[in-house]
């Protein structure tokens, strides 16, 4: 069974939980996903959970939904986990970043994106999960 990590704003906790929901239903084991931002715990105890958890995920799927006026949304906090990933795949790992859709050119880290989709380390999700 592959573990999937949902990454993106905590705004975006509904979708997110919605998702983990589909993903589960097709196999995957959801090791996280944005959860609202009323969660007690401390920024530090979120961080270390969450980026223990990102060590074991094979994949990663980005909710970047449009936010602040930007398509396809991606933060920056979002982007260092794509790029965590990133590495790793460099090293050799088999794993999978997901898009839910290709950012807007004003999104802040869409040149990088954009060069990790020519390299291969980037790609849109399968829209089967959209139904």
């Amino acid at each position: 069974m592959r573990k999937m990590i949902i990454a993106g704003s905590s705004s975006f906790w509904k979708e997110a939980l919605s998702y983990k929901k589909k993903f589960e239903k097709s196999g995957y084991k959801v090791l996280s996903y944005p959860k609202r931002d009323d969660d007690p715990q401390t920024w530090r105890e979120l961080y270390e959970c969450y980026y223990k958890e990102l060590l074991n995920a094979d994949d990663i799927f980005v909710l970047n939904l449009d936010k602040k006026g930007i398509k396809g949304y991606i933060g920056y906090e979002t982007f260092a986990e794509m790029s965590n990933l990133v590495v790793r795949k460099m090293n050799g790992e088999n794993l999978n970043i997901y898009l839910y859709q290709w950012p807007d050119k004003k999104c802040g880290c869409y040149d990088e994106i954009d060069e990790m989709s020519k390299n291969g380390w980037v790609t849109l999700l399968n829209q089967k999960y959209d139904q």
